[in-house]
């Protein structure tokens, strides 16, 4: 399960007595106010000047709205601050220096910027730390050392944090997946032969919604060669249109830029029963993979209710950290 949040404000001011810990004087503070409950946050303008910054600049670009925690690993860290609840990655401004040198280290409730293998290629996304990751903290100048730069801490509602990073939405080693895998069965809409040959290059899939319409929701291309072969027999007698009479294949994405825009309609006749790690949006996130053939199921079994559940986001909102809040 995703977690949605909208980024409205900060405040520059000390929180309430009532807090655990007291920010450092003229450090910022800014409350996530979620659907788990508020989480108080102390941004290090002493210490991370440069990622502070870049922070309270995306809050007040009102890029954070719609944005979702799109890494969730127990134990580990939540992440956010780049994706739509659609998983498109957002738009960013150019990446910032890489402060992790500032000697403030990667502890259970601390926020960092998160980055790729690229020193410096942090820009709008950040985590909290679940447990104290020193694997995360600088050690040396390659880009395995380096670490990832430290710029806020968690001083109020580190339940909620934790209540977020134990939502069921698969686990991962380190900062990298390991997908949760689940099993759907779909109709067989149409196919792409390859690009460069007429083998099959991937079968389309689709799911039935809730107005008796064939969506396209994803692809299957894990076949071997002498496999497309003979997909070819079993697929090109039954060209028809229209294929998908709801939600149609489009051309190039951001996942596959150079992919034709052209498939073939079958008649929905054939079920597979494919493995996936997410849907979101109407679509699996990533390709599928195949199983078996269903001859045994009626393709009208194949329902969009199997992995719509999976879509659900709860809202969570970022406000001013005073009484009077902002309206979510």
């Amino acid at each position: 399960m995703s977690i949605l949040f909208v980024l409205f404000g900060f405040l520059l001011q000390t929180p309430a007595p009532a807090a655990p810990a007291q920010p450092a004087a003229g450090n910022p503070v800014a409350v996530i106010d979620t659907s788990a409950g508020a989480i108080t946050v102390e941004l290090f303008k002493d210490r991370a000047p440069v990622s502070v910054e870049n922070f309270l600049q995306y809050v007040r670009d009102g890029f954070y709205p719609g944005t979702i925690f799109h890494r969730v690993v127990p134990g580990y860290v939540i992440q956010g601050g780049g994706y739509t609840a659609q998983l498109a990655e957002k738009e960013t401004r150019p990446p910032i220096q890489n402060e992790a040198t500032n000697g403030l280290r990667n502890q259970r409730g601390t926020l960092a910027m998160a980055r790729k293998r690229t020193l410096r290629s942090a820009t709008s996304q950040f985590y909290i730390n679940l447990s104290d990751n020193t694997s995360l903290d600088y050690r040396g100048l390659s880009p395995d050392d380096f670490g990832y730069a430290v710029f806020g801490r968690v001083i109020e509602g580190m339940d909620v944090v934790d209540k977020i990073g134990a939502s069921p939405t698969g686990t991962r080693d380190g900062m990298v997946k390991v997908k949760k895998l689940r099993t759907a069965d779909c109709v067989v809409g149409g196919f792409r032969y390859a690009s460069k040959s007429k083998a099959i290059g991937s079968l389309l899939l689709g799911l039935y919604n809730e107005s008796g319409l064939l969506d396209h929701v994803g692809f299957c291309s894990s076949f071997k060669a002498e496999e497309r072969e003979k997909l070819k027999k079993i697929v090109e007698p039954l060209i028809e249109p229209p294929g998908f009479n709801g939600q149609a294949p489009g051309g190039p994405s951001r996942w596959s830029t150079e992919r034709s825009t052209e498939w073939q309609p079958l008649a929905p006749t054939l079920v597979v029963e494919v493995r996936y790690d997410h849907f979101t949006g109407g679509r699996f996130r990533h390709g599928t993979k195949f199983l078996r053939w269903r001859p045994d199921k009626s393709p009208r079994q194949c329902l969009m209710t199997q992995v719509k559940s999976e879509s659900h986001v709860n809202p969570l909102t970022l406000t001013t950290a005073d009484t009077n809040r902002l309206a979510g």
